[in-house]
């Protein structure tokens, strides 16, 4: 969004300065599978996490032939081994049951975090990473009650200057280790104990709907079949973006997260 979010929720905040007080820990959580094939930015999105936290988790199924395995395997070893941690797990694609197993592949990582709380995003979501400081003072300085934090997901469609406003909801991605764990289809967060909280200002970067409209229906129809046998997906019409509500779309004009708008740059509808 281009100005303030305004939350419903309290900040959760206690109200004091972090002065005196250890600075919350935080690691990144992502998943990768055909990163390269499917057109995900996932270099940027991992590349995000390590400007934002101060380890990262990755799930990669080192399945196929697009190579994303072995460039993730580079990108560790470029930037630093010591906080990119590769989970390989060949991924169930005969799990139909409403994307679960994408939920699953998160949760594999849960026990290899060693730090207060989690941050977890998909290879196409993001933080601006300007506002670093002030997500690790916002959860230095939480509640001890607060477990989750939601934050505004802003849903781009198409290009980088267009948002769809019907796909813009708050959506819990940070959590205190053992307090969570991920459900549904990857999307949600289980809340096993404490409260939530929604950051004033706290905003998600998605770019799941930019692409060409090749690349998106690859990305689909992989994704369908996390929930649809082939049969009933060979039923279903090709994405467009032209079958959106006009008055749905709003312009963006506002920063994004390094490297996204070079590597959507040319992007057609």
């Amino acid at each position: 969004m281009d100005g303030t979010i305004k939350s419903v929720y309290s900040t959760g905040q206690t109200g004091s300065s972090n002065s005196g007080r250890r600075q919350a820990s935080l690691t990144g959580l992502t998943l990768i599978r055909q990163g390269n094939a499917l057109g995900y930015p996932w270099k940027q999105c991992i590349i995000n996490l390590l400007n934002i936290c101060d380890e990262v988790i990755v799930n990669v199924d080192p399945a196929g032939e697009d190579r994303t395995f072995n460039e993730l395997c580079a990108l560790a070893l470029q930037t630093d081994p010591n906080s990119i941690k590769i989970i390989p797990t060949q991924w169930d694609m005969s799990n139909k049951n409403d994307g679960s197993q994408l939920a699953y592949q998160i949760n594999v990582l849960l026990p290899e975090v060693r730090t207060d709380w989690i941050l977890y995003l998909q290879a196409d979501e993001f933080l601006l990473e300007s506002n670093r400081n002030e997500y690790r003072d916002y959860l230095t300085n939480l509640a001890p009650n607060i477990s989750q934090v939601e934050l505004y997901r802003t849903y781009f469609f198409g290009s980088t200057k267009t948002r769809l406003s019907k796909e813009e909801l708050w959506l819990g991605r940070i959590f205190r280790k053992d307090t969570h764990y991920i459900g549904g289809d990857g999307m949600y967060l289980v809340r096993k104990s404490g409260d939530v909280a929604r950051m004033n200002n706290g905003m998600i970067y998605h770019y799941s709907r930019v692409g060409s409209e090749d690349v998106m229906n690859s990305k689909l129809r992989t994704l369908d079949s996390l929930f649809h046998d082939e049969e009933e997906i060979s039923t279903f019409p090709k994405f467009s973006y032209s079958v959106v509500d006009k008055s749905e779309l709003l312009t963006y004009i506002g920063p994004h997260p390094i490297g996204i708008e070079e590597f959507y740059n040319g992007v057609k509808k």
